[in-house]
């Protein structure tokens, strides 16, 4: 009795740990997803001719028929996404002698049943076309979605093609408000004085304006309309009358060049004028020969009328004369002059050979003391683009320079227009009418070249005899 006690007793422990390693051991069976090849890849007849319907192959028992009772449906059957089932499709055998569509055979997968079927092509690109939610989170991003990168590309495949992207930080990000980093403070300042550019179109030129070219001659007065990032080189060479009783000929140079800084698309930092002047006089004149530093020319401009489809600019801004340059080229007289002007171009007429625009300038230097002379000044420009093809322009420009007021630094009688202000005590009531031919030809949009010769039509010639001027402009 012990004995048979003792064998039920470890025949019961055995059972018990067998059953225990047994349910700890146990996996229960992954769940049956869909085949995505049923959805993702119908069917497609060779030549591009859709498949509409799909039967049964005769190899196949039929699932309706009483010989062969529909069996009851195993955990492995597959379904589709409305919980029915999927049956394969058998192909389609031609024996030549019939006109039906011979499947490919890479289609031969799966589909969903009493499904219409499309081809692989049409299903893939309407797959593709982005849905109205996804066209109103382009048009409407949140915060996460722009940080992510999609609203800047409004691509939402082409922003998962770059990778795996680290969320957590995206969402710190996300969190920040606007005007967080020093970056974006200044994109909110700069930006509202009403320019448009965003991250990577800091500093950009406005270029719905290309048709129109840059002033040659006054450069240091006549500013073009538009607002540029550029940097340009200037040479300038003029020619003193042989009856000037202070120079008695010879003549003057300028070698320098000019720089403008896009902040927006209206607004913009201008350095009208920084470089080296010459004043050469002929033989037998008091005066001597002399090179030095320039005047500093600078100051803010600002676009007050931008109209891209009439071709129509105005832009107002102010120049900074600052007399800091070498005394024996008369470049540091007075203190300061300050130079309020408009500038605005016009598409006027468009013919076969190409569009004619014009341009023009008007400002009034006005000395803060009365040591510099002040000045009127009035330029004009019409050019033509030639065939419309922002390439090659013949230019004609026009410019006038009045003095309404003199110095009291020199006794020369006479003025150095835009080389230098004398500051003559005679020289109110004096100008100076004055006529340029010249082109410019685009080498291309980041670079172009520009030339011109200009002489007096009447006036007080002064020192001015005539002038030839050349630049180079490289244009962001």
């Amino acid at each position: 009795m012990a004995r048979s006690l003792r064998t039920l007793m470890l025949a019961t422990t055995f059972l018990v740990v067998a059953g225990v390693r047994a349910v700890a051991q146990y996996e229960p069976p992954s769940p049956a997803y869909p085949d995505p090849s049923a959805i993702l890849l119908p069917p497609v007849a060779s030549g591009g001719t859709p498949v509409r319907s799909v039967r049964p192959s005769a190899d196949l028992p039929s699932q309706t028929s009483d010989d062969n009772p529909r069996p009851s449906r195993p955990r492995s059957t597959r379904r589709d996404y409305n919980d029915e089932p999927v049956r394969p499709i058998a192909p389609i055998r031609s024996n030549g002698d019939d006109d039906r569509p011979r499947v490919e055979t890479a289609a031969l997968l799966r589909a969903p049943a009493d499904s219409t079927t499309l081809r692989a092509a049409d299903y893939e690109a309407a797959r593709r076309e982005p849905s109205d939610d996804r066209s109103r989170k382009e048009e409407d991003p949140d915060a996460y979605d722009y940080l992510l990168g999609r609203a800047r590309r409004g691509n939402y495949d082409d922003h998962y093609s770059r990778g795996p992207v680290d969320l957590r930080d995206a969402r710190r990000k996300s969190e920040q408000a606007p005007g967080d980093t020093m970056s974006d403070t200044i994109d909110d300042v700069l930006g509202g004085v009403g320019g448009r550019k965003g991250r990577g179109e800091r500093f950009r030129s406005d270029h719905r304006f290309d048709c129109f070219i840059a002033p040659t001659t006054n450069p240091f007065y006549f500013e073009d309309a538009r607002t540029t990032t550029e940097i340009r080189p200037i040479f300038i060479y003029q020619n003193i009358p042989n009856g000037n009783a202070n120079f008695n000929g010879g003549g003057a140079w300028f070698l320098g060049g000019q720089a403008r800084l896009a902040i927006t698309d209206r607004f913009s930092i201008v350095m009208n004028k920084l470089g080296a002047s010459n004043f050469s006089p002929g033989s037998g004149s008091l005066q001597n020969s002399n090179t030095g530093l320039s005047e500093l020319w600078i100051g803010p401009k600002f676009g007050l009328i931008q109209n891209p489809d009439t071709k129509t600019l105005v832009t107002a801004g102010t120049t900074f004369q600052i007399p800091l340059g070498s005394s024996s080229v008369y470049q540091n007289t007075g203190n300061l002059s300050i130079v309020p002007y408009l500038s605005a171009a016009q598409e006027l007429i468009n013919t076969d050979l190409g569009a004619v625009n014009g341009m023009a300038s008007t400002g009034w230097a006005i000395s803060v003391n009365n040591e510099r002379s002040n000045m009127f000044y009035l330029s004009s420009h019409v050019d033509l683009n030639f065939k419309n093809n922002n390439r090659f322009y013949p230019f004609l420009e026009a410019n006038w320079s009045w003095y309404t007021k003199s110095g009291n630094s020199t006794d020369l009688g006479v003025e150095g227009r835009d080389l230098a202000n004398f500051g003559a005590v005679r020289s109110q009531g004096s100008n100076l009418v004055t006529l340029a031919v010249g082109s410019r030809f685009k080498i291309t949009k980041a670079w172009d070249v520009g030339g011109s010769f200009e002489f007096p039509l009447f006036g007080s010639r002064d020192l001015f005899r005539y002038r030839a001027s050349f630049d180079i402009i490289w244009r962001y």
